[in-house]
């Protein structure tokens, strides 16, 4: 006959059973917290790059599916089944889901906020053959498409879009966005900690794992591709960068970067080689980089003020001019810099 466990002998069983289900959940817990899951894709004209950490599922795939749609149904000018490709060809378009017209409403409101910036440049990044060999306009020919550089040449009654004059190029906001879109998406399935990247556009959620924080890499304006000068840490927050350095044609010895400033026609001469901004918001950190690059330092300070942006400007002589807030999460890695904090 088999004798009856002592009570001591039942706690022991017992205090056993719960550190195997501890030490069982803290593996499980373990497992996915270090479980990523990665994807890259192509859109907006650049490549995308979507990671996520800690999840059960991957959640990657319905990310870049939202950015594919934002691009190819809308926002593109490349792509003849998006709406701002008809707009472009048709002069007017009627949009459905109203979409669009929220879109550009933001962009709109956000354009306003600086005199250099237009989302009706595509004429101009066309006459100066931006996407191929280049080609130098004489001043009779920017005189005549300058017209149609202008934003109150966009007509948005409800649903229905048109414009009266000019191309539209949402290049400058359409990175940002799309970062954002598809942070928000992952948000949607669950996701607490991401990183997306589109091009120059950075959005991050959470951190990854083992690490409390994101560190993300400020590119070095005069290096290579993939290079970098300084890295910063964050999270919850979008980072977008525009540079002289990142398209550009060269004619006669002289370069002349993708960046136009809608007043004169011609791309941005400036001393400045490229702008960071950091914000809450993946559109406005698209727009701030590129306004900041148009604008003169003040005017530039003003408008991240009003849009509670932190920026990080990298001048031809090495110089960079940055928020103080950013002080503590900015290091820089080349010394060859200089920093200076406003």
């Amino acid at each position: 006959m088999r004798e009856k466990a002592s009570p001591k002998t039942k706690i022991r069983y017992f205090v056993l059973a719960i550190f195997l289900c501890l030490f069982i959940l803290c593996s499980i817990f373990m497992y996915i917290s270090s479980r990523q899951y990665s994807l890259q894709g192509f859109a907006c004209g650049s490549v995308v790059n979507i990671k996520t950490y800690g999840c059960i599922n991957d959640n990657c795939q319905n990310a870049l599916d939202e950015i594919n749609i934002l691009d190819s149904k809308y926002l593109s000018a490349n792509q003849d089944s998006s709406l701002v490709y008809m707009l472009n060809a048709k002069g007017s378009v009627s949009d459905e889901t109203g979409r669009l017209s929220d879109i550009l409403n933001e962009y709109i409101g956000m354009s306003k906020d600086s005199d250099s910036f237009s989302l009706m440049c595509g004429e101009l990044k066309s006459l100066w053959d931006m996407d191929g060999e280049g080609y130098l306009p004489s001043q009779d020919e920017i005189n005549e498409i300058l017209p149609g550089v202008n934003d109150a040449n966009i007509k948005i009654n409800d649903t229905d879009i048109s414009i009266s004059a000019g191309k539209m190029d949402l290049g400058a906001f359409g990175k940002g966005t799309a970062c954002q879109i598809a942070i928000e998406s992952l948000k949607k399935n669950k996701v607490k900690n991401a990183l997306v990247t589109v091009g120059g556009s950075v959005g991050v959620m959470g951190h990854p794992y083992g690490k409390k924080i994101f560190t993300i890499g400020i590119r070095d304006p005069f290096g290579n591709e993939g290079s970098y000068f300084a890295t910063i840490d964050i999270t919850d927050s979008y980072i977008s960068t525009s540079g002289d350095y990142e398209k550009y044609i060269e004619i006669d010895g002289k370069k002349y970067c993708h960046i136009f400033d809608a007043k004169t026609g011609y791309p941005k001469e400036t001393d400045i080689c490229s702008v960071t901004a950091v914000t809450k918001d993946g559109t406005a950190s698209d727009f701030l980089s590129t306004a900041i690059f148009l604008s003169e330092e003040e005017e530039g300070s003003k408008l991240a003020d009003k849009y509670g942006a932190y920026f990080i400007i990298v001048k031809k002589d090495r110089t960079v001019l940055m928020s103080k807030e950013l002080k503590d999460s900015f290091i820089l890695v080349d010394d060859s810099f200089t920093v200076e904090y406003i």
